[in-house]
């Protein structure tokens, strides 16, 4: 703990965003990954680390990517045929 009335000199870099991590096994994970370098003076500087898996949000993105596109095309097919009814 630090005295009373010294003064500590801290400095925090973050860096943040989505990756890609590697698994022991190979295989590759998204992740939003969030890294924290706290640095004191007189300190070896410490890192933080957390890895936010992201394989279900992005299967659901992409379920919903396909759903959209699948919409569309049915639209655009239904509009083409009732361009093709006489009136």
């Amino acid at each position: 703990m630090a005295a009373v009335g010294m003064t500590l000199h801290w400095k925090v870099c973050r860096q943040f965003g989505e990756a890609i991590r590697m698994e022991d096994d190979g295989s590759l994970v998204p992740v939003y990954s969030i890294h924290t370098l706290v640095c004191q003076d007189g300190r070896s500087p410490l890192m933080f680390c957390i890895d936010v898996d992201l394989s279900e949000r992005k299967r659901t993105e992409e379920a919903l990517r396909k759903a959209h596109n699948g919409l569309e095309r049915r639209v655009e097919e239904r509009t083409a045929e009732l361009s093709c009814i006489p009136r």
